[in-house]
């Protein structure tokens, strides 16, 4: 997976999860590692994707990289992925997207993986060596 991951220091970072704890500790975490300009959060794939839909879309606001939990009650990872797919290029080339999960289903991982955008798969919680792997390898 190494030829898919990110080789520079990023500016802006979604974090897609339902879990309030899981969402306020990855935050705290990115915060402290100075790797990102801006966190947002948001509670459902659906909320993120209504951001990134929009025809007046920001190139600023389109993030580099998505933590992207696989179960959430209204929309789950693999339907955001769905959705995702269908966004313009000027999106999809530049925002690239990890899976964070507490699936222990290897189907979960294999199927992350395969899809175009995602370069990791990791397993909660998030910790520094995690998040520098994904950034610096």
């Amino acid at each position: 997976m190494l030829n898919k991951k990110i080789n520079n220091l990023l500016k802006k970072i979604f974090i897609i999860d339902d879990d309030y704890i899981s969402k306020f500790v990855n935050k705290k975490l990115i915060e402290k590692s100075g790797l990102f300009n801006e966190i947002a959060e948001y509670d459902s794939g659906r909320s993120a994707l209504q951001l990134l839909q929009n025809p007046e879309l920001n190139h600023e606001t389109i993030p580099d990289l998505i933590f992207l939990d696989i179960q959430m009650p209204d929309m789950n990872g693999f339907e955001f992925l769905n959705e995702f797919e269908k966004l313009p290029n000027y999106i999809t080339n530049k925002t690239k997207i990890v899976m964070l999960s507490s699936s222990l289903d290897d189907r979960d991982r294999d199927v992350s993986l395969k899809n175009n955008f995602v370069i990791d798969f990791i397993s909660k919680p998030l910790d520094n060596e995690k998040l520098t792997n994904i950034v610096f390898n």
